[in-house]
């Protein structure tokens, strides 16, 4: 649904695409789920992708299972895989890195050459080279600091068309 959504699909099924241009070049890539404009724009075979926010994961081309929430969340992405962002530009400088999480707006918002940074809570000894790297760190009680945003992803994680993607990504948060 959206002007130019799933244009060039040929033989891709189970998705879906909400939004001008979402998964406009997805050929076969089948389960993947574009929600706002341009979302998932580039991919073209690649499928398990969710991208919920205008120009979530656009640049995605080949990356596998990646989620992205909020405007330009994995936004230059390409062949990053098993990437989660959650947040407005969250990861939005990744292009290659795998298995990464941010959660928060701007949260690990510069090129990552190396995988598997937890952004959402104590980093243990990666907190320090972050920080030296001139990455945003966000507080160790996340909830205190920005009440708002979780408060407003504990309620999105709720609704039936997201618990599925955010949901389990948040369960720690409930506590």
């Amino acid at each position: 649904m959206g002007l130019q959504s799933l244009t060039a699909n040929t033989a891709g099924s189970s998705n879906t695409a909400v939004g001008l241009n979402s998964l406009y070049n997805n050929t076969t890539a089948s389960n993947s789920t574009a929600v706002g404009k341009d979302a998932l724009l580039a991919i073209t075979d690649t499928g398990g992708q969710t991208a919920v926010g205008h120009s979530a994961l656009k640049a995605n081309t080949s990356g596998q299972n990646g989620v992205a929430v909020g405007q330009n969340a994995l936004l230059v992405n390409t062949t990053g895989s098993y990437n989660v962002a959650v947040g407005h530009s969250s990861l939005d400088a990744n292009t290659t890195a795998s298995e990464n999480t941010a959660v928060g707006y701007n949260s690990l918002n510069k090129k990552i050459e190396r995988a598997n940074i937890d952004h959402c809570g104590p980093c243990g000894n990666d907190q320090e080279i972050l920080k030296n790297q001139g990455f945003h760190i966000i507080s160790l009680d996340i909830k205190d600091t920005y009440p708002k945003s979780i408060n407003h992803l504990l309620y999105l994680s709720e609704q039936e068309e997201f618990s599925s993607v955010m949901g389990s990504y948040l369960d720690w948060y409930k506590l």
